[in-house]
């Protein structure tokens, strides 16, 4: 059995006997948050406070009542998440995952430790995302998933270096070490597992020497080191004894007689083996007590006592019979539990899905619906439109109608009075030719005359009646088609705002798909500033009380003010990167177009990060030509390209990997070369590589701050310089960025 130990809320494998004082120190503690909660409850204080109380009372429960346990800490997520506490949330998660950790449910508490790790990463609290990856770490061991179990931990490490937590890092190094141990690469357990030891000891943390000297025990056991065993076996034991740890005792003494069993000592072995055998029966520790017992039976069988060994055996493979069961009892409990919560989550998802759908069906159609009635009103329009036109027309026509009856009339008139003019001239000429015979001639010439005349002023006169009849249809005919062409032009209008809407629609979606991205790169910013600022500040302020603190040594206060100097230049960094994006995309930062010499530029980059890169253990070269290419730019921002390409190479790769920053140039242009052997990039990092504040795949190796501007700034200065930028890489298998940029006019000219 290894001792593992799971960071949180630290809680042990074994647990240590409770004294009668003890449990009633318990008792006491769980009425006074009992009568505590109650009393908030009853006042309606349901606030952060309340969060607090229920965490620490399931606490309490954890080990004797595990699921009153886990009603509190689901009361507490519950309250956490109405409040929008996410500090109490991420502890509720925690705790839940604890419990189910301590009961042995693995996945489960894998489950709510990741749920905790996103929170805390987003809150940024480093100490406490330690404590999770360690846990995690923990868990996928438990699970036999000994390299994801060996990533989290190593990554416990980094973050519980960054927060100076030392006993935080003394059980990851025991619990790295154990995962060696497995995995069979002893050299490497031993180093862990005395790095362990040596903080235990400046802790003076008992317990934790105590299970780390029976882990190097153990690794010693495996490469046949007995001599070293035995006394690591035995500290561990005087330890466990001096703490009053049974559990722990039995075990060490279990390990001890194996050891001596190896050694062809039976009879020692065996005494060993059943002070052991006994005190894990008094303890109920069956896993020491099964292998006790096997210890006895080999032990019996070396003596030559059959019988005894027989009775010692039949005991053996009864428990490990009965704890065969157990286990895989337990085991087909918890699969049963994980897919039954897993069918549940995943119905609850659908169901929500299907809320959503329904809501979008219901927001579609209503939104068709409105479009609907927008298209009949508008139908409406045009037909009242165009039976007011017919009733126009109608209404021109028999005006038409009544003037041409009017010309008829007057015609008929005119015709009736000419007749009766006619017989009245008739007349008067009998009556003339009667009384003046003589003068018949004349008087029928004048008639004639007359009559001529009048004619041709009727003829006149219906002329002017039917021209006049004419220019009256002409003009209700104009008339008519212009009431025609307005209500073609109305059409063309209602088109031409259909048209407009659309074109308003398409530029919505635009907006609100820029306001998207707008809104996401806030929200990238804001996070920058909470947390790559706050933590560097916070830093900067604890650094600078612990240095005004008294009886510092002088060699403390410079320690700790060149700390002061490194982090407060990593925040100058930060805020130069975000004004010089800023100045960038506002288009405020004027790049000059003078000839540059890359060269000493380059050589004066690669001398800047060489020291950086010689701490990681990287290999940092340059490869220079003998003549110096002359570009046409800014020399700032050149050096600005090339310092942030060689960073990030540096920032990316691991120790013993290469940097190599070369320098070429053709007959147009100057090429720089930066390659590295790091991760590489994956087809999904290509889509957003010059994006701002884009975090891609690949981490800093050594726990590095990245804000995601280094390749947005170096995007937009070389655009701005007329110049190019290529990424090769594999994922990997590494990464190599070319810039180019023009070649100076008079030295092309030259070639």
């Amino acid at each position: 059995m290894r001792k593992i130990i799971i960071i949180g809320i630290l809680f042990a494998c074994a647990a240590l006997p409770i004294s009668s004082a003890l449990h009633a120190q318990q008792n006491s503690e769980v009425d006074r948050l009992e009568t505590l909660l109650r009393s908030r409850e009853q006042r309606g204080l349901r606030d952060s406070v309340t969060v607090r109380v229920m965490l620490d009372l399931a606490q309490e429960y954890r080990k004797t009542e595990p699921d009153q346990a886990l009603e509190l800490s689901r009361r507490a997520e519950e309250l956490a998440r109405k409040l929008r506490d996410n500090v109490g949330l991420s502890m509720a998660f925690t705790s839940t995952g604890i419990t189910y950790a301590q009961s042995g449910s693995w996945v489960r508490a894998l489950n709510f430790f990741l749920k905790s790790l996103q929170l805390k990463e987003e809150l940024g609290d480093q100490q406490g995302m330690a404590a999770l990856l360690s846990n995690i770490g923990v868990v996928h061991g438990r699970l036999n998933d000994e390299e994801r179990a060996l990533r989290y931990h190593l990554r416990a490490v980094r973050y519980f270096q960054l927060a100076q937590d030392r006993q935080g890092l003394a059980y990851s190094y025991n619990n790295i070490g154990v995962i060696y141990m497995d995995k069979g690469e002893y050299d490497k357990a031993l180093e862990n597992l005395l790095a362990s030891l040596e903080l235990k000891k400046e802790l003076k943390d008992t317990p934790g020497l105590a299970s780390t000297y029976l882990n190097i025990g153990i690794t010693y056991f495996m490469q046949n080191a007995s001599h070293r065993a035995l006394e690591n076996y035995q500290q561990s034991a005087k330890l466990y004894e001096a703490i009053g740890d049974r559990h722990g005792l039995s075990e060490a003494m279990q390990r001890i007689a194996s050891l001596h069993l190896r050694q062809q000592e039976p009879l020692r072995a065996f005494d060993i083996a059943s002070r052991a055998l006994q005190i894990a029966r008094e303890t109920n520790s069956r896993v020491v007590e099964r292998n006790a017992l096997k210890i006895c039976a080999d032990a019996k069988t070396a003596l030559g006592d059959a019988s005894a060994a027989l009775v010692y055996y039949r005991q053996y493979t009864a428990l490990k019979d009965s704890l065969f069961n157990e286990e895989s009892s337990k085991r087909i409990n918890e699969m049963t539990a994980n897919y039954e919560l897993a069918q549940r989550e995943r119905s609850d998802r659908e169901n929500e899905l299907l809320k959503k759908d329904q809501r979008i069906n219901e927001m579609e159609l209503e939104r068709r619906a409105i479009q609907l009635r927008q298209q009949q009103q508008d139908i409406e329009l045009l037909n009242q439109d165009k039976r007011i036109g017919e009733l126009q027309l109608r209404e021109q026509e028999a005006i038409v109608m009544a003037q041409q009856l009017d010309a008829t009339e007057q015609e008929n008139k005119i015709d009736l009075l000419n007749k009766n003019r006619e017989l009245l001239e008739r007349e008067r000429a009998l009556k003339d030719a009667k009384l003046e015979k003589e003068a018949s001639l004349r008087n029928m010439l004048i008639v004639t005359s007359i009559l001529l005349i009048v004619i041709l002023l009727l003829l006149a006169n219906r002329y002017r009646l039917k021209k006049r009849s004419a220019t009256i249809f002409e003009e209700k005919n104009t008339e008519l088609e212009s009431a025609n062409a307005e209500i073609r032009k109305h059409e063309a209008m209602l088109e031409a705002q259909a048209a407009e809407i659309a074109r308003t629609n398409e530029e919505l979606t635009r907006q609100n798909a820029l306001l998207e991205q707008l809104n996401l790169e806030k929200n990238e910013l804001m996070s920058i500033l909470s947390h790559d600022l706050r933590n560097p500040i916070s830093a900067i302020r604890m650094l600078a009380e612990s240095i005004g603190e008294s009886g510092r040594s002088e060699e403390y206060i410079r320690r700790k003010a060149g700390q002061v100097a490194d982090t407060a230049d990593s925040v100058l960094v930060l805020a130069k990167n975000l004004l010089d994006i800023n100045r960038l995309e506002s288009g405020r930062m004027q790049l000059d177009s003078d000839p540059v010499p890359v060269k000493p530029i380059i050589a004066r980059a690669v001398e800047n990060h060489r020291r950086w890169a010689e701490q990681k253990g990287i290999s940092l070269h340059a490869a220079l030509p003998d003549d110096d290419p002359i570009a046409l730019g800014d020399d700032s921002a050149v050096m600005q390209i090339i310092d942030n390409l060689v960073s990030n190479a540096i920032k990316y790769s691991s120790r013993g990997d290469q940097v190599r920053v070369s320098l070429a140039s053709t007959d147009d242009d100057v090429h720089i070369v930066v390659e590295d052997d790091g991760p590489g990039f994956s087809r999904e990092d290509f889509s957003r590589l010059y994006q701002k504040f884009s975090r891609l795949s690949a981490q800093p190796t050594a726990g590095e701050p990245s804000t995601g501007l280094g390749l947005s700034i170096v995007k937009r200065l070389v655009d701005s310089m007329q110049g190019s930028i290529r990424c090769e890489s594999e994922e990997g298998n590494g990464a190599r960025f070319e810039v180019t940029l023009p070649l100076r006019a008079e030295v092309q000219s030259e070639d």
